[in-house]
């Protein structure tokens, strides 16, 4: 499985990087603050579901090894 965070949906509450912080990160960026996905971060898929499922603005997109959407 897959993992990204859509820099345009996300608004920075930092309901991924508290739940897999081994995956997730905040960056600010100016007045910008987003996540971003930790490269080389490890998680289970029920971890990432569970981070893609409570993110608020569904910024946290989820996808098969073969590139198809699984979330949101």
């Amino acid at each position: 499985m897959k993992v990204h965070v859509d820099r345009d949906s996300c608004s920075g509450t930092g309901t991924c990087v508290r739940l897999v912080p081994e995956v997730f990160r905040l960056v600010k960026d100016g007045l910008d603050t987003y996540a971003e996905v930790v490269p080389g971060g490890d998680a289970t898929e029920d971890q990432l579901w569970e981070a893609a499922q409570a993110c608020p603005w569904a910024a946290v997109i989820l996808e098969s090894d073969e590139g198809q959407v699984l979330f949101p």
